[in-house]
């Protein structure tokens, strides 16, 4: 967690110019919707497209994390470049994971959670060590198995923190927008705002926490083997 945080705080504001489209990206749906009532085929493309250029944001912006992680650097355009490859992937696995994690919530809760577990971590596996989608979610498995306890502990605290951010910002939005005369939809559109900005500016903490379990999780088998 410690060395989660040090990354984080080494790589938020040079990683702002991916962070931001990439929340923006997948809150466009939503953000639309704030303007218009109906899902028209202007919000249909960015329900599809948006995600999906997240997800590139996403690539790029842990390729970022883990060369600041191995003391080099990486451009914004060599970061998307590596990036697009994966791209068709990590929605192929993003679809697998939403399958597998309602299917283990509506058997058990637990499998449901532990596939939670398991798709937060195999992104990881799947981008920085060039696996299929099902090969990625059973690399992430046998990685976390090890260490559970661990994981969901390490886990569980990243996105905690994210969300006590996301949620002072987002209380400020609405509180800005009330100090500012905006009616009831200006202060949706303003909590709606801030939390992409609190998004924008925390999101790359839990990435950068995951990716450093996820290399330590990496170490600790090799060191086994």
């Amino acid at each position: 967690m410690d060395a989660g945080m040090r990354l984080y705080r080494l790589t938020v504001l040079p990683n702002l110019v991916l962070s931001l489209p990439m929340v923006f990206a997948a809150q466009a749906p939503n953000m639309y919707r704030l303007s218009h009532a109906d899902r028209d085929p202007w919000w249909w493309a960015l329900a599809i497209a948006g995600p999906v250029l997240s997800l590139l944001f996403w690539a790029a912006l842990a390729q970022r994390q883990a060369a600041a992680a191995n003391a080099q650097s990486l451009g914004v355009g060599a970061a998307l470049v590596r990036a697009v490859s994966s791209v068709p992937r990590l929605v192929a696995l993003a679809v697998l994971s939403v399958a597998g994690i309602a299917g283990g919530l509506v058997l058990l809760i637990v499998p449901g959670l532990l596939a939670m577990l398991v798709a937060l971590l195999a992104p990881y596996a799947l981008v920085f060590e060039a696996l299929q989608p099902v090969a990625a979610a059973k690399r992430a498995w046998q990685l976390l198995k090890r260490r559970l306890g661990l994981c969901v502990a390490v886990t569980a605290m990243s996105i905690a923190l994210f969300l006590v951010f996301y949620i002072v910002f987002a209380v400020l939005g609405v509180m800005i927008a009330q100090g500012l005369g905006a009616d009831p939809l200006g202060g949706r559109s303003g909590s709606a705002w801030a939390g992409c900005l609190a998004q924008a500016v925390f999101a790359p903490l839990v990435t950068a926490v995951l990716l450093t379990l996820f290399r330590g999780l990496v170490t600790m088998q090799t060191d086994t083997v």
